[in-house]
């Protein structure tokens, strides 16, 4: 077991709600900007290269930045994080690792590195709260003032492990907030058994879960033999709006499906979508007739590559998870 203390921007909203939704972001993070690509680490130059220019940072300072959040690729499962300042100026946290470094880019534009951390674990106290532990860790903060920092002190390793044991003094975990965390966590157990059916079975959900929305089935299996295809096209009408302009009442949804395990980056599917929309919807006399929608579900998770092509594309994804979450919801 490592331990490291890691600084987190407190003023950001969705850096402090995430927290208590088991990840722990750290900033430098735009779309873009992983640290990995293709599950290998880029190098300091194509990560550079990446960097936002409306930043208008020297290259002295990037390389600084990559430098110190190349840290968060040490950190694996079960290390211990310290994290200060939180959740009040006057205390820490401290809390054990569940997996090491992800990407993901939360609602804003940032802080899309993350390590995901056991929120069963998190402890957090003030300054003056058990002392003989705390005072050892607080009186050494100063000593790490970059984002990411390695600790090697052993007092303060062994204080954060003593605290791990102790009730925390600072409230910021709620009972709804440990269901909701248990409840995600489940959640990614179960979709674990969507890779486990046939990819038939797997577009036959999907299907279900809309129908049972008030979707209608056009058709199944479509393609234009040039490389067009979709698992399922659906209409879904609107009543009252049906009355007044018929031309534009429906909704269109054209779905394509893949049956994936791990990372999934492959652009066959938001390529067979654009084909299959571009051929199915060249009737110029129709063309009002529908809301087009392009869907993508897979039922494992997407690269960062191919979220930012499905954006472009105007392409919506469902990964496993999100599928997970419908099912339970909606089935």
């Amino acid at each position: 077991m490592r331990c490291f203390l890691f600084r987190i921007n407190t003023e950001e909203e969705i850096v402090r709600n995430d927290i208590i939704l088991g990840k722990l972001r750290q900033g430098w993070g735009k779309s873009g900007m992983s640290l990995l690509k293709n599950g290998e680490i880029i190098s300091k130059e194509e990560w550079g290269n990446n960097f936002p220019e409306e930043w208008d940072c020297s290259d002295e300072y990037i390389n600084k930045k990559y430098d110190n959040l190349k840290i968060m690729l040490e950190i694996k499962k079960d290390d211990l994080l310290i994290i200060p300042k939180f959740p009040t100026w006057n205390s820490f946290s401290v809390v054990k690792v569940e997996e090491g470094y992800r990407f993901e880019i939360p609602k804003v534009d940032d802080f899309g590195h993350y390590i995901r951390i056991d929120v069963n674990t998190l402890k957090s106290f003030n300054y003056y709260s058990y002392k003989e532990f705390t005072t050892p860790i607080h009186s050494k903060l100063r000593a790490y003032q970059s984002p990411l920092n390695n600790i090697w002190n052993k007092e303060i390793i062994e204080c954060s492990q003593k605290l791990l044991e102790m009730e925390s003094s600072e409230n910021i975990l709620k009972i709804e907030d440990i269901v909701k965390f248990n409840f995600e966590k489940e959640l990614k157990d179960i979709k674990k058994s969507l890779q486990k059916i046939s990819p038939r079975d797997l577009e036959t959900v999907v299907e279900k879960l809309f129908l049972k929305q008030g979707y209608s089935l056009e058709s199944r299996n479509s393609f234009d033999k040039k490389g067009g295809d979709a698992d399922l096209i659906l209409t879904k009408c609107l009543p009252i709006l049906e009355e007044i302009d018929e031309s534009k009442s429906c909704n269109k949804i054209y779905i394509q499906i893949k049956h994936k395990n791990g990372l999934y980056s492959d652009k066959e599917g938001i390529i067979q979508l654009n084909k299959i929309v571009e051929a199915k919807e060249a009737d110029v006399e129709n063309a009002n007739l529908n809301n087009v929608y392009k869907v993508l579900v897979c039922s494992s998770t997407f690269s960062e590559e191919l979220k930012e092509m499905a954006s472009e594309e105007n392409i919506i994804l469902i990964d496993g998870l999100q599928l997970t979450r419908l099912i339970i919801k909606y089935l």
